[in-house]
């Protein structure tokens, strides 16, 4: 770490394993943001991936260009990115990675060494990946859940340099009380071997405490963000004439995110009448499960789903909806909830979310009183001066939760661990 002038530069190694044109869910998104918010805050970045050869490079320019971001010049030559073959990818389950292994032996004439099931994969690719430590100069190493954790150990054993533990998501949250023990060991160990934990919310600070047993004092929060956009402004639809309102849910269709209380509390409003209509869209485990339970109320004609969305057409359907509703099982944060509510959408929750610590403009219930979310979805729908209340003041708020701004308290923990 060397400073200059009042500007610190330092050199962080970060593993990562959801990072653009590459993502799936918020964490690619987070990554990005993390790792542009350093590089404008003067922080030297060498971020190790995995990379299945039949995926698209990584390119962030492809990112920036598709979806006309205005971002901070940044010098680029701060950034360094290293794809480490390997099969891995955000989300995976044991299954998903079986069936993947079994796509590459029967395309690739001489199949790289990997893992014959998930764990094992995750620590051949620990190994292989922790490597980098050797080769890349850093002061400090920053490592994002699980999938990660074990490289980042692997490269502290390597370099002897402090290690960063992020917390997106946990197992807790992902799977409830049917816990993958392995995922949760993991978990576990690479929470007490790190030299500091970040977690994105007080919410996930306190699972860690209660579910981990980790030290109040070894876990700092810090908050997602957001890329702030210069957008025209949205005529919402809300007036007096009898159109169709749309309703939306996006999020991995998944135990997590609570599909199923989606789906119940739009039944209860069908029931009393039909002139609103509820979009899903993503993709999970539940997908087909879900699908079978629209079918079985017979709502098909007004809960619609659109599968997986690229980022394009995630703005598009923002901008055609009258509420977003994210009713997570445990929601660490929920950056689809910022998203939201830049495009002027009105937004309900689950008090199980992270993102309510930063927002006071949000509706919030229980994720299984569908019977109060359904009420707070009419609510919305039908009372535009309580949308026009929750939204008042918002592009201010989200001013302020911007990832340049959010990074400078990462930076403030990577220096407590240099000097410490």
């Amino acid at each position: 770490m060397a400073e200059v002038g009042v500007l610190i530069f330092m050199k962080v190694l970060m593993y990562g394993w959801e990072f653009p044109p590459n993502f799936t869910g918020g964490l690619g998104i987070a990554c990005y943001g993390i790792v542009h918010g350093l590089l404008a805050n003067h922080v030297e970045v060498a971020l190790v991936l995995p990379k299945d050869p039949a995926r698209p490079a990584y390119d962030s320019d492809v990112f920036v260009l598709e979806h006309n971001l205005k971002l901070v010049s940044i010098d680029s030559s701060l950034l360094s990115v290293t794809a480490i073959n390997s099969l891995l990818q955000p989300y995976m389950t044991t299954k998903q990675y079986e069936e993947q292994l079994a796509m590459a032996l029967a395309c690739l004439d001489e199949p790289l060494d990997y893992g014959d099931h998930l764990l094992a994969e995750v620590k051949r690719y620990a190994a292989a990946a922790g490597k980098q430590a050797v080769k890349i100069e850093h002061d400090v190493i920053h490592a994002h859940d699980w999938l990660t954790i074990l490289a980042g150990i692997k490269a502290r054993q390597i370099s002897g340099k402090p290690l960063i533990f992020q917390i997106h998501a946990l197992e807790t949250d992902r799977s409830g009380e049917h816990l993958n023990q392995a995922i949760y060991d993991i978990e576990r160990y690479g929470l007490h071997v790190a030299d500091h934990v970040i977690s994105v919310s007080h919410y996930t600070k306190n699972k860690i405490i209660e579910r981990y047993g980790i030290a109040a004092d070894k876990i700092t929060v810090v908050h997602n963000g957001l890329f702030r956009q210069k957008r025209c402004k949205v005529e919402r639809r809300f007036s007096v004439d009898h159109q169709l309102k749309t309703v939306l849910f996006l999020g991995r269709l998944t135990f997590q995110k609570g599909v199923f209380y989606f789906i119940e509390a739009a039944r209860q409003i069908l029931a009393q009448r039909q002139d609103i209509q509820f979009v899903i869209a993503g993709e999970g485990d539940l997908l087909v499960s879900a699908i079978e339970r629209v079918a079985a109320l017979r709502l098909g004609t007004h809960i619609h789903f659109t599968h997986f969305l690229d980022r394009a057409a995630v703005s598009n359907i923002y901008n055609l909806s009258d509420a977003y509703v994210m009713p997570s099982v445990s929601e660490p944060f929920g950056i689809a909830c910022l998203e939201a509510l830049e495009h002027h959408v009105p937004v309900i929750i689950s008090k199980q979310s992270g993102v309510a610590e930063v927002l006071d403009c949000i509706i919030t219930a229980d994720f299984w009183d569908t019977d109060v979310l359904a009420q707070q979805i009419l609510n919305v729908v039908d009372y535009p001066q309580l949308t026009n209340t929750l939204l008042a003041g918002i592009d201010e708020k989200l001013d302020q939760l911007t990832w340049n701004n959010l990074t400078k308290q990462m930076i403030d923990v990577y220096e407590g661990v240099n000097i410490a």
